[in-house]
């Protein structure tokens, strides 16, 4: 039942009274808290002062009966003169006085009770007792027929052997045993009976007090220990129903060992079970079936942007959505994270799995409802057919992962059924880069690399720039250039992005932390811009790392000019008014209009290095590269070259009056642990590299 009292003392008071006497009591301090108590939970009961008001004035019985018409609301008042309220379908039988101590106030509970259709205080329990002295059980008997409002159904036994035979027919809800009777003699009896009857609550009931053997009794699957002499006949209802409440509990504990607690699906345990049963099965009798693995598109986007809560309501909407596409016989399961399952035992030719195919993405078309916001959520799904692309567990995951990714190329919901041209011994390696990039950054893989920028004219440091590393071996530090396509079109560029955003930031806030005021330069990828959340996504970073959006400049490629889409340019305007810069990458490689460079809200151009490399003094690329200085300096916009090489190419640059640099003559790339930040007052800090740290070398597959 549920009691609406704020009073700690009056508390006391009703727990003493209605506990000893079966009932399960929940305290709400407040009418809200009520509310919310009942929403979450169904009350057979409720008991509360007459005149208890929610804040709107509203009567909290009324209230309660709203929401919950099948509970009974009992009130009281400290005098009994008050009449008797009735609200909704059930009714306030009557009001009550305080303090509680007499049976008519226990009587008028029980009769409230009777005016629901259902609630646990009225459930009736089978009881089993095993007890070869027939005085003691008649005891026990007579103590429950006093209770005249505690239904039970008592069945007597007075042998471990009768005992068994009757739980073979029925297994009773309680089983109170003895542990000394005529064919049994200790814990043997416990683990039989909870061998024999596993759903049931197991009481030892025994003359000898003795630790030791109640830990062992509990171990074996008793709920409780109880010493014959130390128990109050008043407290056999309260007995009864908390062990019997603890072994259901205990079952459904149980149940969560093979189920997910998020979604109610069969969790990863389960599922490899029912498949290990299937393949066996598949086997013996020649027969197929297929594996399928499902993955949310952009997830880590979606959890981040809307919050860890409506990424599991994502979540827990697609494990209902998932099994209404397949046929009872199939399974669904969630392996872990964002990463779901399927079981398809009878899906014996491919126009079948087609059409389930199909089903799926129907289902996924309706947005999902997150806060105020429709959102929609796709799904990548990867099927390999046993036994044509597989004959192990490991080998139809490896083919379905592969499959998986090739669904990611397409758009929307969308599923690929593997063949055995990319199943894991035919593989080609960027399959294989694909399998590895899907755990990197879980992984701790990737790493950030920083590149100082100078402004030419003075010399000082103006900032860094962030270019990703992938270690993908102990041996193999990879440049952008040999996984950023794949993530591109797979969609892991949206959570990898987000993750060189936050690292990028917190490091730039650390360096100036110690009083510098440098800058950093990141690459945002046009399937970011494009996603929904992005510029609330910025925003968080730069609350949560402390950098100050003005330090923080995004580059963009003419490409992303060049889209022109309506979202493109309300996310850029919406970055731009938080006071982050954005300077457009490769300018001169693209077919940027002049027209875009008026229409987003560009701050800086940066200069390809294509052109840079070509700037020596009389030749062609050096008026190409002054033409552009000049052209961004007309549209009030900063000019930064990359890819600075020689001193004669700084030289020229710096006539030009190009206004930053960056290239292996100024500083290559390095890991932050390998810079020091040298500065003697703000804006004139020294990026220098760490001693034994050459800055000459090769350079690395990149756009450093």
């Amino acid at each position: 039942m549920l009691l609406v009292e704020s009073d700690d003392s009056a508390c006391a008071e009703f727990l003493e009274f209605a506990e000893p006497h079966g009932f399960l009591v929940h305290v709400a301090r407040t009418p809200l808290d009520a509310i919310r108590m009942v929403q979450r939970t169904y009350y057979p009961l409720a008991v509360g002062d007459q005149g208890l008001c929610t804040d709107d004035g509203l009567l909290l019985s009324e209230q309660l009966v709203t929401i919950s018409p099948d509970t009974a609301f009992v009130t009281y008042a400290p005098i009994p003169a008050i009449q008797p309220l009735t609200t909704g379908a059930t009714s306030a039988v009557r009001t009550l006085r305080k303090p509680w101590c007499d049976t008519e106030q226990l009587s008028a509970l029980h009769t409230a009770l009777e005016t629901t259709t259902t609630g646990t205080a009225l459930e009736a329990l089978d009881i089993l007792l095993l007890e070869d002295n027939p005085s003691d059980s008649e005891l026990f008997v007579t103590q429950l027929e006093t209770f005249s409002n505690f239904l039970a159904n008592v069945t007597a036994a007075n042998s471990l052997k009768s005992a068994l035979n009757l739980v073979s027919e029925q297994q009773p809800d309680v089983i109170i045993a003895d542990l000394s009777l005529p064919d049994s003699s200790g814990l043997d009896s416990v683990r039989q009976l909870a061998f024999a009857s596993p759903r049931s609550a197991i009481i030892v009931l025994t003359n000898m007090q003795d630790q030791v053997l109640a830990l062992k009794a509990v171990r074996l699957g008793a709920q409780d220990y109880v010493v014959k002499k130390d128990l109050k006949g008043a407290q056999l209802p309260k007995l009864l129903r908390i062990n019997l409440e603890r072994k259901r509990t205990s079952l459904r504990l149980a149940q969560l060992a093979h189920c997910d607690a998020l979604t109610g699906l069969a969790n990863r345990t389960r599922f490899h079970e029912r498949l290990d049963d299937t393949l066996a099965t598949s086997r013996r009798h020649n027969r197929s079936f297929v594996l399928g693995v499902v993955d949310v598109d952009q997830f880590k986007h979606l959890n981040d942007t809307y919050g860890h809560g409506a990424g599991d309501q994502v979540l827990q909407e697609i494990s209902q959505r998932l099994p209404s596409a397949l046929r009872t016989t199939d399974m669904v399961a969630r392996l872990g994270g964002d990463e779901f399952a399927m079981l398809l035992e009878e899906a014996n030719d491919k126009e079948g799995l087609q059409t389930i195919i199909q089903r799926v993405c129907k289902i996924m078309d309706a947005p999902f409802l997150l806060g105020d916001d429709l959102v929609q959520v796709t799904l990548s799904i990867g099927f390999a057919c046993f036994p044509e692309v597989g004959d192990t567990i490991r080998s139809l995951f490896k083919s379905a992962d592969d499959a998986m990714y090739q669904a990611k190329r397409k758009p929307g919901t969308s599923a690929e059924i593997a063949t055995p041209q990319v199943t894991p011994e035919t593989g080609t390696p960027r399959l294989q880069r694909l399998r590895e990039l899907r755990h990197a950054v879980e992984d701790n893989r990737f790493v950030l690399h920083y590149q100082p920028q100078y402004e030419l004219r003075t010399g000082n440091a103006f900032g860094t720039e962030a270019l990703i590393r992938w270690n993908r071996s102990e041996n193999e530090l990879a440049g952008p250039n040999t996984f950023i396509p794949l993530l591109e079109q797979t969609g892991g560029i949206v959570a990898v992005g987000q993750w060189v955003l936050e690292q990028a930031c917190e490091q730039t806030a650390r360096w100036n932390g110690k009083g510098h005021r440098l800058h950093v330069s990141v690459n945002v990828s046009p399937e970011q811009l494009s996603s929904p959340g992005f510029a609330r996504m910025v925003e968080q970073t730069l609350q949560s790392s402390g950098l100050p959006p003005e330090f923080l400049e995004l580059e963009i490629t003419e490409t992303v000019l060049m889209s022109d889409t309506k979202l493109v340019r309300d996310t850029l305007e919406e970055v731009h008014q938080m006071g982050v810069r954005l300077a457009v990458d490769d300018f001169g490689t693209g077919y940027a209009a002049l027209t875009y460079l008026n229409l987003f809200p560009v701050d800086v151009l940066k200069i390809d290095r294509s052109f840079v490399m070509q700037a020596r003094s009389g030749q062609r690329g050096a008026s190409v590269t002054a033409a552009i200085v000049a052209l961004g300096h007309s549209l009030e916009l900063e000019v930064v070259a990359e890819g600075i090489e020689q001193e004669s190419q700084r030289q020229l640059l710096l006539n030009c009056n190009c206004d930053r640099g960056q290239g292996y003559l100024l500083g290559k790339p390095q890991h932050p642990d390998d810079f020091e930040v040298v500065s003697n007052a703000p804006r004139t800090s020294m990026i220098v590299l760490k001693k034994g740290i050459s800055q000459e070398g090769s350079r690395l597959a990149s756009n450093d």
